[in-house]
């Protein structure tokens, strides 16, 4: 009503719009949502879009925060997106694959600062040209290299060092099936 203020002291305000045409709140300052320890429910049968200038952020600040879909859900950004916790981090799914880095060709994957360690759980395919740049340590009591050709840089190979008696040596297959 012109630029005067409007106020409800107590009591529900419910704004219905039953035409199809657009209701605007519109300020030339903040628009401020407080539901003073209450809920506040958004509800758009057929979607909700807050959109803002390109320059400006949208902060949400929460103690937690609870994104449900049940369909996709998308972050497109230019920029940098960045994750950070306190605490763990978890990634999971119940069912499918979790891909990293595997939309586009050509994108380096970190993990891991410099001074981290990295758990494998489980099995750990390497597949194409791979190249490690600092200490790989392989434990376990199997190791399968299926590779057409071993490029060892150093002139020693040290075996059996965890063998407390018994032969060690190397052993060439001339057998089709390497047994």
């Amino acid at each position: 009503v012109g630029n005067s203020n409007f106020t409800i002291d107590s009591g529900n305000l419910t704004i219905n719009n039953t035409t199809s045409g657009n209701m605007t709140l519109q300020s030339a300052g903040a628009i401020d949502i407080d539901a003073d320890g209450g809920k506040i429910t958004i509800d758009g049968s057929s979607g909700i879009d807050i959109g803002v200038a390109a320059d400006v952020a949208i902060d949400i600040d929460s103690s937690t925060l609870d994104i449900d879909a049940s369909g996709a859900i998308t972050i497109d950004g230019t920029s940098t997106f960045s994750l950070d916790a306190a605490g763990n981090t978890n990634i999971d799914t119940s069912t499918g694959t979790i891909s990293i880095g595997t939309a586009n060709s050509g994108i380096a994957v970190n993990i891991g600062h410099s001074t981290s360690e990295v758990t494998v759980g489980d099995n750990l395919t390497v597949t194409g040209n791979a190249t490690v740049a600092g200490d790989l340590d392989v434990n376990g009591t199997l190791t399968t290299i299926d590779t057409t050709n071993l490029r060892v840089a150093d002139k020693f190979i040290i075996m059996a060092s965890g063998s407390t008696s018994g032969d060690s040596g190397l052993v060439a297959s001339t057998a089709a099936n390497g047994s």
